[in-house]
């Protein structure tokens, strides 16, 4: 039995119990074993809404969520919501309002009623009754506090309490004359929600069972009269109400998305869970690099309307986080772009604004770019899906992509109504932009997507403008395969940043017209893509996956990190439905250097998915968010790390000069690393120098008139020469410029430079190199 109110009380417990708890707390950071992001990530405490400046989506009320739940105060009731799933087309709410406290003929409730709340508790107090709510990790506990009975009571306490639920419940009448249970089922009978037997006891333990029974929709609660004379108070009622998950449709996350804060060293998680198949609530949770010590800062879980797709930035100049998520009622839907400040500590304490739609428009799918954590920009560029319907949300065979920048410094749009693809007749998809740009006022996005003709037989193709923070944008440019109609190109995702870009999707036969994002191959390509280019050149299509069945999803959110420090890897998260979620790490020529089964396929967590992925430059790895769809719904984190055996260090002795290795912002010799370079220092002038490379070491002599310590360190048959006839400048330094292929890695290379002057060899020490 849980711990009881300290004060006296006479007190109806309703407790929301999930059927299934997940593990709590943070695993090791293993690439097999995904760390859960906190047990109580679903749990907010009671709030009000997220505010914007446009007032879009009316007056929010007081909400909490659990696990498996989330409840509504406002009203003068309780709501409890318990989480359905897709499977559910609607929620199924069982609501509770308090008609009556009776102590014999005596009503205990006044006229009026007086609220308090605090983050884990509610309150109303009328006459001499407190009802009181507190919200705990697995459910809603309520107390009926009765302080103070009449002079000379005699008889029974009675609790009645009103019920309105869709749920079927036994409503023939049901005299208050045993301990009973109540189920409250769906129309196929089953059990969603069940109201447990209740006792009641008092201060000194003793108990009793309460009679239960209902009529004309009201629950009653009967504590006998003989257990109320003897009692001391609190008298507590103590029955359970408890949901039941039941099935792996339950609470499924709607998408996923992760940024990171350079400065600070903090990661930020967003994520949506469905209620029911028309209401997704969504959360911001801001962690540690690790993923562990997570807050919630962002929630709306209100039930009015759905949040079924988020996307988060991170904005050096102001130093905030920023949101944008989707809010879609009935009749229209936008985009609310939501300010939170990188030091707050509290939900909902931050500042929003509206892309404003107007009636019969519905924005959707949105997907924002930032900035780095330490720079001076200060703007964002926002994208979305946009639908025109008269009959309610819907994807429409029209949709256009919008765009819209927005200064967050002076909270003001600079361009809310860009129009990056609008074809009469054609439709277009799933836009996806870079998580953030290189830094400084001027630095551009690229955002793509998927456009289809509306012609017959025709597939969907790629597509992607740069948006420039001024507003501007350039020409269209198409991306993907271009070889005609005999594949579609689906849900495209970029990373990259200052001209490096690369793109990654799925692809599958042109066969109909088709809306999902399953295919079976996974395509990348590189896009080389100056700011000061109007159009991008695409490089060469790269598969990096392929099955023969359409097992291929790479989820709505961003999927593809970008490394800023080697500006030659990327990181695709993909979802295989039978093995699980694969993460890959890409070298600069889009060839896999890395592959990891980050989550297989579970019997208890289900299918991993919906994946997200960002860089972190301070450990050299990629935090890969997502979500698992079994019978435990939760948000995983993991982190791809670069491998520590990456070493380059010098070996043997130098007759002159000596050899070092340089890798773009000293990144060790990753494999698929573009920027590696060989450095000859302090060798002979002028002399003529050759790079050797092999994988076996030697000592051979080498004959120089006045020196016999001069010696070739690598075996003569292991070893090629990379680079001859170059010659050392007046100081005697060499540059040797050479990108390392995909392919190489896991492997070890010895190098060494031979040069010929003073009317001999002489060569330099040895260089080990173990790519990685």
């Amino acid at each position: 039995m849980r711990p009881r109110p300290f004060h006296a009380a006479l007190a109806a417990s309703f407790c929301f119990v999930p059927a299934l708890h997940a593990q709590d707390g943070i695993d090791a950071h293993d690439p097999n074993t995904p760390a859960v992001l906190g047990a109580d990530a679903f749990r907010s405490p009671i709030h009000t809404g997220p505010q914007n400046r446009h007032g879009f989506g009316g007056d929010y009320g007081l909400w909490a969520s659990g696990d498996t739940y989330k409840a509504s105060f406002h009203g003068g009731a309780l709501a409890y919501y318990p989480v359905l799933g897709t499977a559910y087309p609607h929620n199924l709410p069982v609501s509770w309002r308090t008609l009556s406290v009776r102590a014999g003929a005596t009503e205990l409730l006044g006229t009026t009623q007086q609220e308090e709340r605090s983050d884990w508790r509610f309150e109303r107090r009328s006459g001499e009754v407190v009802e009181r709510y507190d919200v705990l990790a697995e459910g809603i506990e309520q107390s009926f506090v009765v302080e103070a009975l009449p002079a000379g009571f005699e008889g029974d306490l009675v609790v009645l309490g009103g019920v309105d639920t869709e749920l079927r419940w036994p409503r023939a009448e049901q005299p208050a004359d045993a301990q009973r249970s109540i189920a409250f089922t769906d129309a196929a009978g089953n059990e969603i929600v069940g109201y447990g037997e209740a006792i009641a006891f008092d201060a000194r333990g003793e108990r009793t069972p309460v009679r239960t029974g209902w009529h004309d929709g009201a629950i009653e609660l009967v504590v006998p009269a003989a257990f109320v004379a003897r009692a001391e108070l609190p008298i507590t009622i103590d029955p359970m109400l408890t949901t039941r998950i039941l099935s792996s449709s339950g609470g499924e996350v709607g998408s996923v998305d992760v940024a990171r804060d350079d400065e600070t060293d903090k990661l930020m998680v967003v994520y949506s869970r469905a209620s029911s198949a028309s209401d997704y609530d969504c959360w911001a949770r801001r962690t540690d690099d690790d993923y562990s010590n997570g807050l919630n800062l962002f929630v709306d879980v209100q039930s009015r309307h759905t949040n079924q797709h988020q996307s988060v930035a991170f904005v050096g100049g102001t130093n905030e986080w920023v949101l944008a998520y989707e809010m879609t009622y009935s009749d229209t839907g936008g985009v609310i772009l939501y300010s939170i400040q990188r030091t707050e500590t509290t939900v909902n304490n931050g500042d929003g604004d509206l892309v404003i739609p107007p009636s019969d428009r519905f924005d959707t799918m949105p997907s924002l770019g930032g900035t780095p954590g330490n720079d001076s920009g200060d703007r964002v560029c926002l994208t979305w899906r946009q639908d025109w319907s008269t009959s309610g949300p819907a994807n429409t065979p029209n949709s256009a992509i919008y765009a819209a920048i927005y200064d967050c410094r002076t909270n003001s749009f600079v361009r809310s109504d860009l129009r990056v693809y609008d074809v009469a007749g054609a439709d277009a998809e799933a836009p996806c932009i870079n998580r953030m740009n290189a830094g400084g006022p001027d630095a551009p996005w690229v955002v793509v997507f998927q456009t289809h003709s509306g012609a017959g037989g025709e597939p969907w193709r790629i597509r992607g403008r740069m948006l420039h923070p001024n507003g501007g944008f350039s020409s269209l440019t198409e991306l993907g395969e271009t070889n005609g109609t005999l594949n579609h190109n689906l849900r495209p995702k970029i990373a990259g940043a200052d001209g490096r870009y690369a793109v990654v999707w799925t692809e599958r036969p042109n066969v109909s017209i088709y809306q999902g994002g399953l295919g079976k191959r996974v395509l990348v390509q590189r896009v080389s893509w100056p700011a000061i280019q109007m159009s991008g050149s695409a490089g060469p299509v790269v598969e990096i996956a392929a099955t023969s069945l359409m097992l291929f999803d790479l989820g709505p959110g961003r999927s593809i990190g970008y490394d800023r420090l080697t500006k030659s890897h990327w990181t695709v998260a993909y979802q295989q439905l039978l093995s699980g979620l694969t993460v890959d790490r890409l070298g600069f020529d889009m060839g896999v250097t890395e592959r990891v089964l980050m989550a297989p396929v579970d019997n208890t967590l289900g299918r991993p998915g919906m994946p997200a992925v960002c860089f972190d430059d301070d450990h050299r790895r990629f935090p890969v968010a997502w979500m698992t769809d079994g019978n435990i719904r939760r948000v995983h984190g993991n982190l791809l790390t670069y491998s520590d055996q990456a070493v380059a260090q010098p070996f043997g002795t130098s007759c002159v000069g000596r050899l070092r290795a340089t890798n773009e912002n000293n990144s060790p010799p990753y494999a698929g690393s573009e920027f590696f370079e060989l450095q000859l220092r302090s060798g002979l002038p002028f002399a003529l120098s050759y790079m050797l490379a092999g994988n076996r070491l030697a000592q051979s002599p080498m004959t120089l008139p006045g020196s016999s310590a001069c010696r070739l360190l690598l075996d003569p048959s292991a070893t090629v020469i990379i680079a001859g006839a170059g010659f050392a400048n007046l100081t005697g330094s060499w540059d040797l410029p050479i990108s390392i292929p995909s392919a190489v890695g896991p492997s070890q290379l010895f190098w060494q430079v031979v040069q010929l002057g003073n009317g001999g060899l002489t060569a330099t020490d040895g260089l080990d190199t173990a790519i990685r």
